[in-house]
């Protein structure tokens, strides 16, 4: 895998906008409890000058109260592939996860989930 300069990144982005999609499982949904919520903050595909394309992801999970608050402490799994080679991220204090991932090819269309599988989102680049 070559590494991919700040500069490559820059001059080799094809796809800015984010459409995100989450929803919560409809038992959850269902309640009158705060909802968890995936929300993508940027996600664009790169290509280095080697030819490998990496798919960047970054945003964070929250739930519905006001304001919203971080959930902590999850796991937030990248469906790229069904044969179950998945980059997983633990959000930490802060609620916040980013993706860098070689991807095999341009493809535009990645779903997210949350460890407990009650929150899936759609993020396409």
């Amino acid at each position: 895998m070559g590494d991919v300069s700040r500069r490559a990144v820059i001059g080799s982005v094809w796809a800015v906008p984010v459409v995100m999609a989450a929803a919560a499982a409809p038992a959850a949904a269902a309640s009158t409890t705060a909802s968890t919520v995936i929300t993508v903050a940027s996600a664009y595909q790169v290509t280095d000058a080697g030819g490998t394309r990496y798919a960047i992801v970054a945003g964070e999970v929250t739930r519905t109260t006001n304001p919203p608050t971080p959930v902590t402490d999850t796991v937030v799994t990248l469906l790229l592939s069904p044969s179950g080679d998945n980059p997983t991220y633990l959000t930490g204090d802060t609620g916040q996860f980013v993706f860098v991932r070689v991807v095999p090819s341009r493809q535009s269309t990645y779903q997210l989930t949350t460890d407990d599988g009650t929150t899936t989102g759609t993020v396409s680049i």
